[in-house]
Formats: structure tokens, sequence, C-alpha cells
């Protein structure tokens, strides 16, 4: 029965020992007494190594720590010995009298026990928990860094994108610059006539006549389907930049043309916005009505075309003001229209283009038959396909996004807002770009934070850990002295915590 060995669970030692009355109930009585007498006799320590290791081992001092720096001091302090085997040193006085008063009552297995069980239930798993939410922390910035990284390559394509679209240099780095001349540039533009383009006319007129009879030819007659297309091929010598917007509304054509007057260019200064990165992300910008009817701005003057005052002039004349006074396909609404008509007949050529490919089926047949008729026999497939080119190369050079941006710009009446809130957008999208540039470094600054806490809190556990296993050590081998060399083991949590994967 006595070489059985002694088993302890490490939560429940302090009960064991004081239930074994190997140290009493009240063993922390005295314990303000020790502490003091440790933090006097620490001020005045020799230079030693192992001392220095043991004081500055991240964990409380003990009982067992004294005996070790007692037997240290009896090594730095041999020159105090007396012939009689006395040390005169008053550090050894010092650190014998605490040991004393530990082993009175035997009330350092308490303070011994408590520590141990604080250690496994409180201080190791509290590190751990630290590091591993530090990982996760880790983890999440890596996320983040990742995400942001993705935002701000978006928001630079989409900053540069609307660059592109007013015809801005992207490659040039000083975009400050040239958002500081956005305003000057876009008024430049607005105020002048956009460039004429290459209409090809009498193309469109042989589309249009083909549609015409194909559609009588299968009883489909549709009179009123391009009214804009039918106006403009009128009259195949004239040009289209003479046709104005008065004369497709009143039928006449007008003797006197008051396009919008310029805007006297002035470059005025951009938003100034705080340097400050705004993280809000609910701004939007405010729509732009292109068709307000509104008084032009204050403080914009207004230069008559071709020095005639349009208040004067004789009401005998017919006279063409503002959006009327443009040519047809400036305004932007009936070049909207213009390009709808065109799409109807690109789409009708691309139907014929396909039934004249196919060489099967009944419809082949039936349409067959038509292309026999007088009016339309003599189109072949190679003239098809060169007008829907022709067509498709109009409605591109006319449908550019660009060029209806501006005409939208030449016939609002609020140009010099329009053109403060193209501004503001740019810069916001600038900004943007800069605000997820700066949350992806703090990502990365917060990996780099996380990381030092892992380093610290992996050493500090490291040395608590260590320190755990020495106490264990140091109490079970001193249990076994007291039961005459039985071997004692302190297990269950403990063994978890400090072996445990």
């Amino acid at each position: 029965m006595d070489n059985l060995p002694i088993d302890i669970h490490s939560n429940k030692l302090l009960d064991w020992l004081i239930s074994r009355r190997h140290c009493p109930k009240n063993w922390q009585s005295n314990f303000d007494e020790i502490r003091q007498k440790i933090s006097n006799s620490i001020k005045d320590m020799p230079e030693n190594e192992q001392i220095i290791k043991i004081l500055n081992g991240g964990q409380f001092i003990n009982y067992f720590h004294c005996k070790e720096i007692l037997k240290i001091l009896y090594e730095t302090e041999k020159d105090t010995k007396n012939i009689f085997g006395f040390y005169s040193s008053q550090r050894i006085k010092d650190w014998k009298e605490i040991i004393s008063l530990y082993e009175n009552e035997n009330v350092y297995l308490g303070e011994a026990a408590n520590f141990l069980q604080r250690y496994v239930q409180y201080e190791v798993p509290s590190l751990r928990r630290q590091i591993a939410k530090a990982e996760s922390g880790i983890k999440e910035a890596e996320r983040k860094q990742h995400d942001y990284a993705k935002l701000a390559t978006e928001s630079n394509r989409l900053f540069h994108q609307e660059l592109a679209k007013w015809g801005l240099d992207k490659n040039i780095d000083d975009q400050k610059e040239q958002l500081e001349n956005l305003h000057y540039n876009l008024m430049l533009i607005a105020g002048s006539q956009p460039k004429a383009e290459i209409l090809k006319i009498e193309e469109i007129k042989k589309a249009l006549d083909y549609f015409w009879c194909f559609s009588k030819q299968i009883g489909q007659e549709t009179n009123d389907m391009f009214p804009l297309l039918l106006f403009l091929t009128k009259d195949l010598n004239r040009s289209v930049s003479d046709i104005s917007v008065y004369e497709w509304k009143y039928g006449k054509k007008p003797d006197v043309l008051l396009p919008p007057a310029l805007i006297e260019i002035q470059k005025v200064e951009t938003r100034e916005e705080n340097d400050e990165i705004d993280f809000c992300d609910d701004f939007d910008v405010a729509e732009i009505d292109f068709c307000t009817n509104g008084d032009s701005d204050e403080g914009i003057q207004i230069i008559s075309s071709d020095g005639i005052d349009g208040d004067n002039v004789d009401s005998t004349i017919l006279t063409a003001k503002g959006e009327e006074a443009l040519q047809l396909l400036e305004h932007p609404l009936n070049c909207g229209t213009f390009l709808d008509e065109l799409t109807i007949l690109i789409g009708f050529l691309h139907f014929r283009i396909k039934d004249e490919c196919s060489i099967d089926g009944n419809a082949q047949i039936y349409l067959s038959g038509i292309s026999q008729k007088e009016i339309t026999k003599n189109i072949n497939l190679s003239e098809l396909k060169c007008w829907l080119l022709t067509l498709q190369n109009i409605f591109n050079e006319l449908g550019d996004t660009q060029r209806l941006q501006l005409l939208r710009l030449r016939t609002s009446k609020k140009l010099r807002g329009f053109v403060n809130e193209i501004c503001y957008k740019i810069e916001q999208k600038k900004r943007l770009e800069l605000k997820y540039f700066q949350l992806q470094q703090l990502s990365i600054e917060k990996q780099k934070q996380y990381l030092k806490e892992i380093k610290k809190a992996n050493i500090y556990l490291k040395e608590i850990i260590e320190a755990t296993k020495q106490l264990q050590e140091n109490l079970e081998k001193d249990i076994s002295n007291k039961y005459n060399g039985r071997e004692v083991y302190i297990m269950g949590e403990i063994n978890a915590v400090l072996y445990g994967n």
C-alpha cells in the first residue's frame, strides 16, 4: 500500500493539502508580510545572471524561488562567512527570514498550489485565446486587404473610364491639374459646334426605298415608320447640316438662325474638399436634367451668334432661336430618334440578309418569289450587306457616348452646374480609390500589429508553461518527501493544458 503512487487532481490540489492538514485554511493571513519582505529584499540584490533570470521569469516569486536565490547568495556572499560557519551578510539574513515565514505551518504549499491552479485555469488558456484571436484577426485583415485592393483597382478603372468618357488624358500623372481645367475644357467643347458627321444619305435613301418596296410586296405598308429618315432623305442635293430643328418642327426653312448662345469661358475652381477621407459610402451624385426650361445661371454672359441681337429681329422674318436653331442631328432628342429609326432599318437588313443566305424551307420559296418582283429583283446580297455596313458605321459614329453627352451638355440650361457635377463625380471616384488604398494600408498595419502581439504572447506563454512545469515538479517532490518518498502525480487538467496540442 505504501508503494502506491498518489494521484492528485490539479484543480483539487489546494483542497487536498488543506484536508490532509499540510497547510492551514488561513494560509493567506501572513502573506502580506511575506510579499512585502520579498519586495524589499529584491531591491538589494547582487548582479548575478541566475538571479536576474529568476526575477525576470514572468511569474510571481514563490517559496521555491526563494530557496534558489538563497542557494545562489551562499556563493556570491561567501566572503561574509565567519569562522563559526555563519554569514554576516544582510541579504542572506533577509532571505532566510522569508523562507522561515514560508515554512511556518507550510503556508508555501498553499501559495504554490494556488499559483499552479491559477496558471492552469486562467493564465495559459487566456494567452492561447489571445493568440488565437490575433491569428483570426490576421486572416480577417488579409481578407480585407484583398477586398480593398480589388475595390481600389475597380475605383481606378471607373476613374479613368470617366476621364476617357470626356476625352481627358488618362496617362498624365498630374490628374489634379486636369480636374482643375475640366470646367474650361467642357465649356469650350459645349460652346463650339460638334464635328460634322459624314452621312451617306444616298445609301440611307436606297435602304429606305427597298424597305418600302418589300413592305408593299408582302402587303404590310407602314407609311409612318421612319418620319425623320424620310425628312432627311427628301432632298438628296441638300446637306444635312443645313436642316435645322425649326424646319423639322414647322416645315419651313428659317431666315435667321440664333443657336444657343456661347458661354463666356471662365475657368472656375473645383470644389474644395477636406483632405481627410470621408469613409461614408452613401454619397450620390445628383441626376442632371438635360431638358430643363429654367433660366440661365447667373454670372453667365450671353453672346449672340453672328452679331445678331435676337430681341430686335424683324417679326416678318422667320427666326429660329435657341434649340430650334440647332442642326437637326445636333439636338439630343432628334439624334436619339434618328438612331432609333436607324436601328429598325438595320434590323430589317439583318433579317433580309439572313433570308437571302438561307437555302432551305418553305419561307425561302415564298421570299424567293417576292424577290423576283420587278422592284426588288435587281437587289442582290452584296448590295444588302453594303447598305448594312454603311448604316452600322453611321450608327456607331452618331451613337458615340461622348458625343451624345456633349449634345446634352450643349442644350442644357444649367451648364455651369452640370460641369461642376461632372468634376465632383470625377473627384469622388479619385478620392474613393484613395480611401480604399488607405484602408488597404490600414489592414497591412493591423497584420503587423497582430504579429507583434502573437510574438509577445508566445514568449510569455512559453515562460508561463515552463514555470508551471517547474512548480508542478517541485510540489510533487515536496509532497513525496512528506509521504516517505511515495511517487506523487499532479494530474487532470494540467496535463491537457501543458502537454496537449
